[in-house]
């Protein structure tokens, strides 16, 4: 599913990240572990497109990324960022909102699909009425995955997807996450629960 060989990244002049080798097949949830600053983030960025590697070699899905394909990529995967902001009106509208464009409009899921899914994430249905920015921090990274898993993208791509929950609301993530088969996931995070929790570990 996702091939990276030799990747070097520099930022001001100072290489961040150096001959970096790895591979993921699909389905495997793996978390890329280190110290902060050592380039976690700008791999996962480099696997969107979004920061060009100065050498190395991509591929997602059997496609090199490159500016001929990177929209093709892109229509691939689904992404939750460590600071999450999706918006100002209300929950169920902040869930629907990329559903309003073609490329999501074949997967827009039914009120009763979501309504589901919010009980398996130990989500009150109520939330949907609730304003997004009242959310709890804890309970925003749950409706942001949520929306993740709902876009049926085969790649998600998490940035410290558990930094605002508790021990209860880990293992409920968990579990959810567990329930959705062949779906491939490459994270990065500090959490010594969500690397355990993971199926491969690529030291940075």
């Amino acid at each position: 599913m996702i091939s990276v060989n030799n990747l070097t990244i520099e930022k001001n002049k100072k290489k961040i990240v150096k001959n970096i080798s790895f591979f993921i097949k699909k389905g495997e949830t793996t978390c890329l572990s280190g110290r902060s600053g050592g380039g976690k983030t700008s791999i996962l960025m480099s696997l969107m497109g979004f920061l060009k590697p100065n050498e190395g070699i991509i591929e997602i899905n059997n496609l090199t990324l490159c500016d001929q394909n990177i929209y093709k990529i892109r229509e691939q995967l689904s992404w939750l960022p460590q600071s999450i902001d999706m918006g100002h009106g209300t929950v169920y509208d902040t869930l629907m909102f990329p559903f309003s464009f073609h490329i999501n409009k074949k997967n827009t899921p039914s009120i009763q699909k979501i309504k589901e899914n919010l009980t398996k994430l130990k989500l009150n249905q109520e939330v949907l009425k609730q304003n997004y920015n009242t959310l709890s921090g804890g309970e925003k990274q749950r409706i942001a995955l949520l929306l993740c898993f709902l876009l049926k993208k085969p790649l998600i791509i998490l940035d410290e997807p558990t930094s605002a929950l508790d021990k209860i609301s880990k293992k409920t993530v968990f579990n959810f996450i567990k329930s959705h088969k062949n779906i491939t996931i490459i994270s990065s995070s500090h959490d010594k629960e969500w690397i355990s929790f993971c199926d491969k570990t690529i030291k940075i």
